[in-house]
């Protein structure tokens, strides 16, 4: 009997955070992590991505540090621009669960339309942002930044398959957004876009991640996510894609702390890294890098601090000149491509209702900045 009841506890998904009430927040020291490390980890990440409001560090789905800059506070949101297509992946995940969707389909034998997709494209195309490629027995990654090209095919699918009728905003209302807490986090539309167009407090963003942290399961409620599911979205299913990339989700390969380490990134740097070899979360919004590669390094400046004392002897946690620089290679060589930033950039401007104005301003710096360059290199 005990046998079994051990056996049980083993292959429940651990179900941290705050279920649907408020987040439950401690001492760093309590869960063997330190104030000062993370103030400095803090520090280094307002100085290293720039422009930041918001600092959150969740470990064992407990809010251990959160600190706010300029006009950030608790109850303040951003636009979350690309973190919302991890959150369009979790709904899929959510399908998945419930029994009606699996990554193998066909697009185009479930729905109605294939969008920019290719015919031929599998649910794990899109969700990998490879569903684009002309030949997709090799396929080859392509960002999707507005998500109007093959990702809102997951809003389409959605929309037309789920059990209950009804919209892809009200299943999401229903599924996700109601069960896991969300306290004023807004993303709505008659065809919820997959690709932007939430808006997000730290705290809220933290949630989200968390329901990816916890391999789907949430407290109070069970299985929300498919585990699996889950657990393969911060994998790289698909290789030689050419990018790190698993089911809306960025990998940082190699990484000395959690080689699975996975993140949600948007524009403007928003970011929001889950390691579950640490259980713990790192969320920092602003008004940073316009590409988004950035973000790289509240991570990178922050790993360190998230390792439980305990376990610190375990890891390496000293990186070389050399390895140091291949990671700053890697954070200037990430992030949407130019292309991609004139394709946000130019619905921004025409929906500026829709988007912080120092964001469309940032824009249009970035944008006589790039045009300038290129005056110059061509002479």
């Amino acid at each position: 009997m005990i046998f079994f009841l051990l056996l049980f506890v083993f292959n429940v998904s651990a179900q941290y955070g705050p279920g649907r009430g408020p987040w439950q927040t401690g001492r760093p020291e309590d869960y063997g992590l330190s104030t000062s490390d993370l103030d400095a980890a803090e520090s280094a990440t307002n100085s290293g991505v720039s422009g930041r409001t918001c600092y959150l560090v969740i470990k064992n789905g407990v809010v251990v540090y959160e600190r706010y800059r300029g006009t950030g506070s608790v109850t303040t949101r951003r636009a979350a621009y690309s973190c919302t297509k991890s959150m369009c992946g979790s709904l899929y995940g959510i399908a998945v669960q419930q029994g009606w969707a699996s990554v193998t389909d066909k697009v185009s034998d479930r729905n109605r339309g294939t969008r920019n997709c290719n015919n031929n494209a599998l649910f794990q195309h899109v969700l990998t942002m490879t569903g684009q490629s002309s030949n997709i027995n090799n396929p080859r990654f392509s960002y999707d930044t507005t998500g109007t090209g093959c990702l809102d095919c997951i809003s389409d699918f959605i929309a037309e398959n789920n059990p209950d009728g009804i919209s892809t905003n009200d299943w999401k209302n229903k599924f996700w957004h109601d069960i896991i807490g969300l306290e004023s986090m807004t993303w709505s539309g008659s065809n919820l876009g997959c690709g932007f167009g939430a808006t997000t407090s730290c705290r809220d963003l933290a949630r989200a991640a968390q329901l990816y942290l916890n391999d789907g399961a949430w407290p109070g409620v069970g299985q929300v996510m498919n585990e699996q599911y889950t657990k393969d979205s911060r994998k790289q299913m698909l290789t030689n894609i050419g990018e790190n990339y698993g089911y809306t989700v960025w990998r940082q390969a190699n990484d000395p702390v959690d080689p699975d380490v996975s993140s949600f990134n948007g524009m403007y740097s928003q970011c929001a890294y889950m390691t579950k070899d640490h259980e713990a979360i790192i969320v920092s919004m602003g008004q940073g890098d316009i590409t988004g590669a950035l973000c790289s390094r509240a991570w990178t400046n922050s790993r360190n601090a998230i390792i439980s004392k305990n376990v610190r002897h375990l890891y390496n946690i000293t990186l070389s000149a050399e390895e140091r620089a291949k990671e700053d290679a890697f954070v200037r060589s990430s992030g949407v491509p130019h292309e991609e930033i004139l394709a946000m950039g130019k619905i921004m401007q025409a929906n500026s209702n829709d988007f912080p104005e120092e964001d469309i301003r940032a824009y249009e710096e970035y944008l006589a900045q790039y045009w300038n360059k290129l005056k110059h290199s061509s002479y």
